[in-house]
């Protein structure tokens, strides 16, 4: 039996092609959040979709022996029969409605992309980034988990310190829809910081938090502290990760109401041309 196509290989033989993850799952007949989840090592493609995946890239000069995976683990699913939606993924959109499920990503792409672009030019406290980052949650809303991590996956946001799928279905309601929250939040925060959102240290995060915190009950924050080991110990490697994840909805929320914090000390770099700091300036 051939071995199975890799995922982020194929990813990177796509890139290289410059083709878009739109054009793959469209052209093999995949559901667009399934190729997008097959891409980031999520998801495994049954032997009908393999195939029809390496026809596809056959005829656009890529090699199968360049995209094959390593010998698959015993439990691996891609000599299983085609594959039924589980439980928690009932409410991801199935194959006969691809279109619709593709429509919303599209949407939270869409308002995404905005939100960066008009971040790139304005300043942090406009209202402009106010409304787009309202704009930008109020679609995201509309995603559940799986397709937000796709999301996140294809806008290239960081994805470390999040449940994983199968802990995210073991959760309580109350817990998955935090989770949601957070995500969707750190898609924001990526949007409107770039790059440097992933720069941000602990100390960063702990010096924003009075601010990020005005006009947030104590039942709706969810941020925890460090404790006295783990600071004296500091490790901004292990928690950023865990700071992201909580802070990112509240930084959201902020930047709904222009206010959204400038996350490094002040004299860090450089200020944008309205004398406000800006942005990408901001670190």
């Amino acid at each position: 039996m051939e071995s199975a196509i890799h995922g982020p290989a194929v990813k990177t033989a796509r890139e290289t092609r410059k083709l878009s993850q739109t054009e793959v799952a469209n052209a093999v007949g995949l559901n667009r959040v399934y190729y997008s989840l097959f891409e980031a090592g999520r998801y495994v493609l049954d032997l009908d979709e393999q195939k029809r995946v390496s026809a596809f890239l056959s005829g656009q000069g890529i090699q199968r022996a360049d995209v094959t995976a390593r010998p698959p683990p015993a439990n691996d699913r891609s000599a299983a029969p085609p594959k039924k939606v589980s439980q928690d993924e009932a409410a991801v959109p199935s194959q006969g409605s691809g279109d619709y499920a593709d429509a919303l990503l599209a949407s939270a792409s869409r308002a995404l992309r905005d939100l960066r672009d008009a971040a790139e030019a304005s300043s942090i406290d406009s209202k402009r980034i106010a409304g787009l980052v309202s704009a930008a949650s109020e679609v995201l809303q509309s995603l559940d988990y799986v397709e937000l991590l796709a999301t996140a996956d294809d806008f290239e946001a960081p994805l470390d310190g999040l449940p994983s799928r199968d802990e995210f279905a073991a959760l309580p309601l109350s817990q998955k829809e935090l989770w949601e929250t957070r995500i969707a939040g750190l898609l924001i925060c990526a949007a409107l910081y770039g790059d440097d959102w992933q720069k941000a240290t602990c100390k960063d995060f702990e010096r924003i938090a009075p601010d990020v915190r005005n006009g947030v009950t104590d039942e709706q924050w969810n941020v925890r502290g460090r404790s006295i080991l783990e600071t004296l110990f500091d490790d901004a490697e292990k928690f950023r990760p865990r700071y992201r994840c909580e802070f990112a909805p509240h930084i959201a929320r902020a930047a709904a109401e222009r206010r959204a914090p400038v996350l490094r000390a002040r004299g860090s770099s450089a200020h944008a041309r309205t004398g406000r700091p800006s942005v990408r300036n901001a670190f």
